[in-house]
């Protein structure tokens, strides 16, 4: 997600800033500044509050949404910014963010000034302000201000009021909503409330010069910028003629007013709307009225300094101009400084030696920042890049300062150098780490060979993670240039004794994909489709380090190599030594699998052993493979194990197996479990795996029994055609679809100890208070029940009175709501005419979303939750 920045009139569109996840609204605040709030993905990230600046990199790519533990985002803690010149968010406000608005400035209590509302569907309403944190803004004063309603946008009228959408409590489609208007009583008889609502009808276009700039520092936001639009829209005739040798007199009593306002006012927000409108008549005409605000670069005011040197970068464009910019370098603001390094990012038009002054003095800049502010490093970037003086830039890649190297290495970030190569051997391992994830994420094609050259290096000083990134990055450069010595490159390394397991592993996964690589990048996710490549030249490098390899004391790189020889095809005669050798059971595990996949000889063999071993996981491995064994034979087996078997996930095994098997012998097996079924002999947890089975089968008795098993149900019974998911799933696997299933999207609206989503309950015990079928039926039933606290209803009394909002209590003689509009109300049962019910929050629909065995497994994960 970005932000476009364009002309009133549609033209010159460019993209403002990047990286933004999902935002919903965009919001500018008394300065000017522009606001914004992003969605998180559901997993470990929250929704941010975002200041947007020019330029801005947030670290959101796409393609994060549909990567395992949403990739680099989460992984690698990109939504915190401060990484590869990602910017930081302001802090969290929503978790649910819609609607944003900033309080224009009339209408509601004082406390109110300089604030924000915001939207957190399906909530509420937040208030909340900024308060300056270095260059940028971290979040204050948040308190609820209109509540327990499902809000989608929220505004301020020409009446001072505001205005919320209500969409209601669910995501579903709800066919009703509500709009709120929220008021301040004490104001009701305020006589600027009227004088609001008729200057904003009236508009500004027949006005005085004299009342325009009266309006400039009105207590209203709109107004304030109704006005010096009108500005902006009555350029002087004699415009051209401004410059050096005229005076501010000669453009009329318009450009003389705005010029005394904005140096010399009183008024603070007066004086910004008078430089803007400078500003902005200065970009119209391309030519530099921003220069009659030069003299209030030295204003006593830290933010009339800040909008001076922001008016200056946006539409000066004279020496002059760039004259006053680099001493607000040293300002002792912070803000000031900020604009002042981005403003220069526009002089790419004045002289080779100025430019190459300002990148000196930028690097300064730099240099006294110590990477301290991630903002000012940004301002420092967007300047470098923009003036693009790329030798003066590669002389800062040589600096003795790191900080001034780190904003050199992220300019060739930006501009695809090759030259950012020069980085991998840094003496810095932060820069090294950065340089990687250049190359490998933006990418650097050209820089890949030196990329790849890194892998197996020992980088001192970073942290495992931190390396981790560096080798991920190594190995994917290597099967991306997909040549023989890179596929021996990743061979050597996974080879290597002194290398982490993990690495080693991921290094022989990408070789296993050697022939059939996905047009998805490995560590990006992104679509960067590479050709196929010739199996033989990864099968002859894993053959140069099989040995090896299979001598490893890492279990983590047996697994990736055994994974590796069968997607190779490589019949590995050290495979069956090492099963009979080994006591890892997931290990073993692979091993029958790859075994059985290639028919080897050893397979019969090694089932033998499998189904003798104690290890479950194993022995059903094992049941798999005697399907492809003997065909004829396995039912027999599979029917012997049903009968004498006391583990029931290797019952379950043994019905999956059946379900595949072809011939009739299996269809009689089936035939007979029914009969089972329907006498009530067979165990709830299997229920389910048996129905599968015979539904596989074309043969009208299996169907027969199955409808005569489905009828047993009362009609009554709601989740009856769910039932058999009730019990017998893998808790390990309901797990993954909760927390990273984004179809179903749990963790957006629950939360397991505090770790996710407001809108329902937290269930971090709720097996301790619930049923299983409470669980199913709230997961493929929500509206049925919904649980204390969460439920939204409107009432009707006999005296026809309604009142909307959330259960509170419910007692046998009194209900208690708490309304978005009404507060606390309680109401007499007694007087109770109509009472209607919300719909849940939770989407209608998850018995569809998810299979039967997916339902089975996130019912077994939710039961234990106690």
């Amino acid at each position: 997600g970005g932000v476009l920045r364009c002309n009133p009139d549609g033209s010159d569109l460019e993209v403002f800033a990047t990286g933004l996840r999902n935002p919903q609204e965009l919001a500018f605040d008394q300065y000017g500044n522009l606001f914004t709030d992003d969605n998180d993905t559901a997993g470990e990230d929250n929704s941010r509050l975002i200041y947007v600046v020019e330029g801005g990199d947030y670290g959101w790519r796409s393609s994060y949404q549909f990567m395992e533990g949403f990739g680099p985002w989460v992984r690698e803690n990109n939504w915190r910014g401060n990484i590869d010149g990602t910017l930081p968010h302001s802090g969290e406000v929503a978790q649910g963010p819609a609607g944003l608005a900033f309080y224009p400035g009339t209408g509601l209590p004082e406390k109110y000034q300089n604030h924000f509302l915001a939207c957190d569907f399906p909530k509420g309403v937040w208030s909340f302000a900024v308060k300056p944190k270095g260059a940028s803004y971290e979040v204050t004063d948040k308190e609820k201000f209109l509540w327990n309603l499902g809000p989608t946008d929220v505004d301020f009228g020409p009446d001072g009021s505001a205005y919320a959408c209500d969409w209601g409590t669910s995501y579903s489609m709800t066919d009703s909503g509500r709009i709120y208007r929220i008021f301040d009583p004490a104001q009701k008889e305020n006589p600027a409330l009227g004088n609001l609502k008729k200057l904003l009808a009236e508009g500004m276009k027949n006005r005085s010069v004299k009342e325009l700039a009266t309006l400039l520092g009105h207590p209203n936001l709109r107004v304030r910028m109704e006005a010096q639009f009108e500005f902006e829209n009555r350029p002087p005739k004699n415009l051209n003629l401004f410059g050096k040798t005229h005076t501010i007199e000669m453009l009329g009593g318009t450009f003389t007013t705005l010029y005394q306002i904005a140096n010399s006012g009183t008024n603070q927000l007066a004086r910004i709307h008078a430089m803007r409108a400078l500003g902005g008549i200065s970009r119209k005409a391309d030519n530099s009225l921003s220069d009659l605000l030069v003299l209030s670069a030295k204003d006593s005011d830290p933010e009339i300094r800040a909008q001076v040197a922001k008016q200056l970068g946006s539409s000066g464009k004279t020496d002059s101009a760039f004259d006053a910019l680099i001493p607000l370098l040293k300002d002792s603001s912070s803000r000031v400084r900020f604009f002042a390094a981005s403003g220069l990012a526009r002089f790419k038009w004045i002289g080779k030696e100025k430019r190459n002054y300002a990148v000196r003095q930028i690097f300064n800049f730099l240099n006294r920042n110590a990477d301290e502010d991630a903002y000012l490093v940004h301002a420092g970037v967007w300047a470098l890049v923009n003036i693009g003086e790329f030798d003066a830039i590669q002389s800062g890649a040589k600096d003795e300062n790191s900080s001034v190297r780190r904003a050199a290495l992220l300019a060739m970030r930006r501009m695809q150098r090759v030259e950012i190569a020069q980085f991998l051997t840094d003496a810095d391992p932060k820069l090294v780490l950065e340089a990687a994830r250049a190359i490998n994420d933006v990418p650097i094609n050209d820089a890949m060979p030196q990329l790849a050259a890194l892998l197996g290096s020992t980088i001192s000083s970073l942290k495992t993670n931190e390396f981790a990134q560096v080798m991920r990055r190594a190995i994917n450069a290597n099967f991306r240039l997909g040549q023989n010595s890179n596929a021996v490159a990743l061979a050597s390394f996974s080879s290597s004794a002194t290398a982490p397991g993990a690495m080693r592993a991921e290094a022989l996964t990408a070789l296993s994909d050697w022939e059939n690589p996905s047009p998805l990048d490995r560590v990006m996710g992104l679509w960067r489709p590479l050709t196929n490549r010739e199996i033989a030249v990864a099968q002859n490098a894993f053959h140069s380090v099989g040995n090896e390899l299979f001598k490893s004391e890492s279990d983590t790189v047996l697994i990736a190599a055994v994974r590796c020889a069968r997607k190779l095809k490589l019949d590995e005669p050290s495979l069956f030594p090492l099963f009979k050798a080994t006591h890892f059971a997931a290990l073993r595990v692979e091993i029958l699998q790859t075994l059985a996949e290639f028919k080897a000889d050893s397979l019969p063999e090694a089932v033998e052993l499998a189904l003798a071993d104690s290890h479950s996981e194993l022995r059903r491995e094992g049941i798999k493979s005697t399907a492809l064994l003997a065909p004829e034979q396995a039912p027999v087996l599979l029917e012997r194990v049903l009968s004498t078997e006391t583990d029931f996930r290797i019952k379950q095994t043994a019905f999956a197996t059946l379900g595949k098997l072809t011939n009739a012998t299996a269809t009689e097996v089936l035939n007979r479990q029914l009969d089972l079924l329907l006498a009530g002999k067979i165990a709830p947890e299997l229920q389910l795996d048996l129905l599968d089975a015979a539904e596989k089968k074309p043969d009208w008795r299996l169907s027969a029994k199955i409808v005569d098993f489905k009828a047993k149900f009362s009609k009554e019974d709601s989740p009856a055609d769910f039932r058999i998911a009730l019990i017998g799933g893998d808790a390990e696997r309901g797990k993954k679809i909760f927390y990273e299933r984004e179809d179903v999207a749990c963790l957006r609206c629950h939360a397991i100890s505090g770790q996710g989503g407001n809108v329902g309950p937290d269930l971090k015990d709720i097996a301790a208070k619930q049923s299983r079928e409470y669980l199913l039926e709230s997961v493929v039933y929500p509206n049925r029940q919904i649980a204390t606290g969460f439920e939204n209803i409107v009432v009707t009394t006999k005296t026809g009175n309604s009142f909307a909002g959330m259960v509170k209590s419910d007692e046998a003689t009194e209900l208690v709501l708490n309304s978005p509009e009404d507060g606390i109300v309680k109401i007499a049962k007694a007087d109770i005419q109509k009472r209607e019910r919300g719909i849940s929050p939770m989407p209608e629909g998850m018995g569809k979303a998810l299979t039967r065995f997916e339902l089975r497994d996130l019912i077994e994960f939710l039961a234990g939750l106690k």
